[in-house]
């Protein structure tokens, strides 16, 4: 059981994220077993005089969707007009994880669940600023002991892990990625690698650095940089999505449709797209595949998206939370891991690149590679050995 004080310092840190205004329409979302926690970010949000709204559902419940048959993907698939307008009208929009069992979703068919995606994505549209203007929004990792049992964790070390990592200030990790963010000043290309088959570069040239350091501050915002994640702490790009390429080696992950965990996973990807009939890992490779592939046709069916980035890389992200040492395959966490890098594929709109996609999914190397820099004006540098920053 996480002990008040801490529970009481994370809900502060959340509140704090979302740099809530007067009267700003909040809505925090998240299974129902999440409501100690969110309730405890609603009062830390309103004693800063925004106005918080919370939805909870249950696992219980998403099971019954998925398993009863006369409820169909066609009805699903529709997004109930009220909750479009109140998506509308919210200012910020705080998500906690959907399920207490990481597993329930493993009970979903192909169907429902490709129902479920293009409903989530209609909604997101108005979110992310695809229909303007973008909200604030912020996902918050939270442990549970299904969660723990799931990523084979011990619950305390779970919970530490995670409550640690979103207990670091955002003025601590401000100067973190602040100092960070000048080694990579003039960058053009980025060169990763590791003993166990990371080797990539991508583009950033005249790609904004941004980061992730716990506060959706007022200079986020008016450059566009309007969402985060909890634990913070990593700075990153959306390099040129077409420009890039090599191999990415991912040790722990989880299927974003399926939940599956993938282990040893190697992601090749040339001119800035992934080779999807080119990965292999120690798990079900065709189960990973039909994830990408169902993202696929939904991005081929939405009128909005003009070209199919789907594979295309998004983002290039460093990690560097101090409380964060260790992947387990919970994304929110491993992606901040120090001395880690992340590339994901599909949308990154939301953060100053040209891709929009139904799907945004990380993948995280081991936290000890190697990072040089090639910089505009012609010379190289190692920034980066076994995990550890040389200066």
């Amino acid at each position: 059981m996480i002990p008040n004080e801490i529970m009481k310092a994370c809900a502060r840190n959340i509140a704090h994220c979302v740099n809530p205004k007067k009267s700003e329409n909040v809505y925090i979302r998240g299974n129902a077993c999440f409501q100690e926690i969110m309730e405890e970010v609603s009062l830390e949000l309103l004693r800063k005089k925004a106005l918080p709204f919370i939805s909870s559902l249950s696992d219980d419940y998403y099971v019954k969707i998925f398993n009863d048959e006369s409820i169909l993907p066609e009805t699903l698939e529709m997004v109930p007009r009220h909750m479009l307008e109140m998506t509308k009208s919210t200012d910020t929009r705080i998500t906690f994880p959907y399920y207490k069992d990481p597993m329930v979703k493993s009970t979903c068919s192909k169907d429902v669940n490709a129902a479920l995606i293009k409903s989530h994505s209609t909604l997101n549209a108005f979110v992310n600023g695809t229909h303007p203007p973008a909200k604030k929004w912020l996902y918050v990792g939270w442990p549970t002991i299904e969660t723990a049992r799931y990523y084979n964790i011990n619950l305390q070390e779970f919970e530490r892990l995670v409550t640690r990592g979103i207990s670091v200030s955002s003025t601590k990790l401000s100067f973190i990625t602040g100092y960070l963010m000048q080694k990579f000043a003039g960058a053009k290309i980025i060169h990763v690698s590791d003993d166990l088959g990371t080797n990539f570069w991508v583009s950033v040239q005249d790609r904004p650095c941004g980061r992730d350091h716990g506060l959706i501050s007022d200079e986020n915002i008016k450059a566009g940089d309007m969402g985060s994640n909890l634990p913070a702490g990593e700075i990153g790009w959306a390099p040129h999505e077409i420009k890039g390429e090599g191999v990415l080696f991912c040790p722990i992950s989880t299927n974003v449709i399926t939940r599956k965990i993938i282990k040893n996973l190697s992601l090749p990807f040339k001119d800035g797209k992934f080779v999807i009939d080119k990965i292999s890992a120690d798990t079900d490779v065709q189960d990973i595949i039909n994830t990408f592939k169902i993202h696929m046709e939904r991005d081929k069916s939405d009128f909005s998206i003009n070209e199919n980035r789907t594979l295309n890389i998004a983002e290039l992200g460093i990690g560097c939370n101090p409380e964060i040492n260790q992947a387990i395959g919970y994304i929110v966490s491993d992606e901040k891991s120090s001395g880690s890098v992340h590339l994901a594929s599909g949308s990154n709109v939301q953060f100053g690149g040209t891709s929009r996609s139904s799907l945004h999914w990380d993948f995280v190397t081991a936290p000890h590679v190697n990072i040089e820099v090639e910089y505009v004006e012609g010379h190289k540098k190692l920034l980066m050995e076994n995990g550890k920053w040389i200066d």
